[in-house]
């Protein structure tokens, strides 16, 4: 009967396509899930292929940028905060993509928040075990916590972000 109704509905209209209209917002929902997890893979992968460079390439990736800064003539430790900057900053970047992925699924806020930061903390528990196999790399859990602290940060910005722009709205 419905069938029947929307087909009469469908000839008044001249539209033939009356059955796709209720899937084109899933549809739109399902490009939105694809598109947001790009980021995401991206990042998760520049962080495999840090991570995958032994400990001479990565001591030279990290120094060749410490020695522009001290360039800039800021002196100390260079190295060791270019380093640890560069694990929060990734991180942060991780669970921003990440939670941002998340919105696009019916789950309560909360619930979006804990399963990014869940998969943020394994992946880098994972990358810090990974480096444990890397010729000169060690894995430290001080990193996992400092990466975790990161994408703390990064799902917090989100939120902000998200804040804002519904306030906007």
């Amino acid at each position: 009967m419905l069938i029947n109704n929307l087909n009469t509905i469908s000839e008044i209209q001249g539209d033939t396509d009356y059955i796709s209209v209720p899937f084109c917002k899933e549809s739109i929902l399902n490009k939105k899930k694809i598109i947001s997890l790009i980021p995401v893979i991206m990042i998760m992968a520049a962080i495999f292929i840090f991570s995958a460079q032994n400990g001479v390439q990565s001591s030279h990736m990290s120094d060749g940028i410490s020695d522009k800064i001290s360039d800039m003539g800021f002196t100390g430790n260079i190295t060791f905060i270019v380093r640890k900057s560069a694990h929060f900053i990734i991180y942060a970047l991780l669970g921003f993509f990440t939670l941002l992925h998340l919105e696009c699924y019916r789950l309560k806020k909360s619930g979006k928040i804990l399963i990014s930061l869940l998969i943020c903390f394994l992946y880098a528990a994972s990358d810090e075990f990974h480096q444990l196999f890397i010729s000169g790399r060690s894995g430290q859990f001080s990193d996992v916590i400092l990466d975790t602290l990161g994408s703390l940060s990064g799902i917090i910005v989100m939120l902000c972000v998200g804040f804002l722009y519904k306030k906007r709205r």
